[in-house]
């Protein structure tokens, strides 16, 4: 009888990695859903969702966001790349949605005008440059009129973030405030917003500031644009088709 190799998540934890769930138990599953309604009902506070809204998902992964609209009573579209784990959603009885396994640049050509938003939760990350800007685009034509799509990545502004663009071994991608609207604006979104995925008090978000304007002064860099947790959220919305549009030079 062959041994059973350990998993890639049972070497982790063996070098010192914390893993906080178990997702092969249903137990860790819930759990690891539930750690991201707090985080989602404050990165999506200005939404009013309802189940008339036609919303996509990109990269539903084990479901978290899936189970947050299914709470406001959303119904959505839900796509992986990776077939078990849609496998697993269609299967789950505490999740309703239309889940498709493949990829959404495969799928996206043929749902012109068909949604209200669509969703990517450190997605554009996994994809290399020009097929991000590619699926981008894609998106915004499967947008109605006066729809929105809403993308989180890892922050780039932060130096200290660095860890979290690598640790992930399918990284490709990284993303400041300025590379983030770029690639909106090129992929035909307008009232285009990047912001801190992390509201932070008052008092600390002060202190925040004082630690890296000190930071900057001492090192003669470029000032911080007051985004400094983990995560950037950059919205846009579709106010024009693309065909109508004209592109200068990027910098104009």
């Amino acid at each position: 009888m062959r041994a059973r190799r350990r998993t890639y998540r049972e070497y982790l934890k063996e070098n010192g990695i914390p893993i906080r769930f178990d997702l092969k138990t249903a137990e860790g599953m819930r759990d690891f859903r539930n750690s991201t309604k707090d985080h989602y009902n404050s990165l999506y506070a200005e939404l009013s969702l309802s189940k008339e809204h036609r919303v996509l998902e990109i990269g539903c992964h084990y479901g978290a966001f899936v189970k947050y609209l299914n709470e406001k009573g959303v119904v959505p579209c839900a796509v992986d790349l990776d077939p078990k784990k849609i496998e697993l959603l269609k299967n789950d009885p505490g999740l309703k949605g239309n889940f498709i396994s493949g990829d959404a640049a495969g799928i996206l050509p043929d749902r012109d005008q068909q949604y209200d938003y669509v969703f990517m939760n450190f997605v554009l990350e996994h994809i290399v440059p020009d097929k991000a800007l590619d699926l981008l685009k894609m998106i915004q034509r499967s947008l109605k009129i006066g729809g929105r799509l809403f993308a989180t990545v890892p922050n780039m502004e932060n130096p200290f973030n660095l860890r979290l663009r690598y640790m992930e071994p399918t990284h490709r991608n990284g993303f400041t405030t300025e590379s983030l609207i770029w690639a909106f604006y090129t992929a035909g979104f307008d009232d285009i917003t990047c912001r801190d995925a992390t509201q932070y008090a008052p008092q600390k978000m002060k202190r925040i500031r004082k630690f890296f304007d000190s930071f900057s002064d001492l090192l003669e860099i470029r000032a911080f644009h007051d985004k400094f947790s983990e995560a950037l959220l950059c919205q846009g919305t579709k106010l024009f088709h693309l065909e109508e549009m004209d592109f200068g030079p990027y910098d104009s």
